[in-house]
């Protein structure tokens, strides 16, 4: 009995706010709109048109920058999450590199997973967005980059490199696509 009372009263709110989004953003500015067209044209019909037309234009508009913005939002979100990732990843590893007594099939064990959820996002990041941050091969190369570095003594500026490497790819990405909407 309680989730029907809680579900009519969540209807009622949203019954409410939706009628005064409608009033706002519809109702509102095609009245003024109306008198505004009345005073102009002193002819009611024509008046009513122009107001509808306009109101339907601007709210079309309005929709148009909301989902531009929305969209652009979520990208930069993703664009934190998967700059958070490769910072992650790289802290982790320099952090395993510094145990020297680590062989290939343990650093690729601990690896593999962040490298998955790295790539997974890229991918969810795409089909949503249709931006590539990093490519797949970009993963891949990084994945077959990570076990040469076990013999290196340099491993830190390597990996620094790398690191810097792929944030600027990213940001590049990012850059681009911004550019292009």
């Amino acid at each position: 009995m309680q989730k029907s009372t809680a579900m009519h009263m969540i209807k009622d709110i949203m019954s409410k706010y939706l009628s005064l989004l409608v009033v706002k953003s519809v109702i509102l500015p095609t009245a003024v709109i109306f008198i505004l067209a009345l005073l102009i044209t002193q002819q009611n019909d024509f008046a009513f048109l122009i107001s509808l037309a306009t109101a339907f234009v601007s709210w079309n508009n309005s929709q148009i920058i909301s989902n531009l913005s929305f969209k652009r939002s979520e990208v930069s979100k993703n664009k934190d999450a998967v700059f958070q990732d490769i910072e992650k990843l790289f802290d982790e590893t320099e952090r395993l590199f510094s145990e020297r007594s680590l062989n290939e099939d343990q650093l690729e064990t601990k690896l593999s997973g962040r490298l998955s959820i790295l790539e997974l996002r890229c991918q969810h990041v795409k089909k949503r967005t249709g931006i590539t941050l990093i490519d797949t091969n970009g993963i891949a190369s990084l994945r077959s980059q990570f076990p040469e570095l076990l013999d290196h003594n340099d491993y830190k500026t390597t990996l620094m490199q790398m690191r810097f490497r792929y944030l600027e790819c990213i940001e590049a990405n990012y850059s681009s696509w911004q550019q292009n909407h």
